[in-house]
């Protein structure tokens, strides 16, 4: 069943099936046509449909709300964990590349 065959028998898909065109007509393009191997369409089509579905419960004051209501403690905390896990990561990124023997500064690995 095409595009056509879906909305007609979906019309409350319509609006998810309009923006799988924009994410389609923008993996069609020449720049990314690497991605276009990785990902097959109708798998984006269905991710972008049950994304939108999941986020139409979320509201941004809502999540507003349970962030303001963590204590900063756990915020700090949290922070320093995800820091430590990006130095740790790029850390191995740095000593691969000097293994591979293409040393680079970590600023320059860390950022790519």
């Amino acid at each position: 069943m095409g595009q056509k065959g879906v909305r007609s028998h979906f019309p409350c898909l319509s609006y998810e099936l309009e923006i799988c065109d924009h994410v389609m007509r923008f993996f069609s393009n020449e720049k990314v046509a690497i991605c276009r191997h990785w990902v097959e369409p109708p798998s984006v089509r269905g991710a972008l449909i049950s994304f939108h579905h999941i986020l139409a419960e979320v509201h941004l004051k809502d999540v507003l709300t349970h962030l303001h209501n963590i204590p900063w403690r756990f915020q700090i905390l949290v922070s320093l964990c995800v820091g430590g896990s990006y130095f740790a990561i790029t850390g191995y990124d740095v000593l691969d590349l000097r293994h591979l023997g293409r040393s680079l500064p970590y600023a320059t690995t860390a950022s790519a």
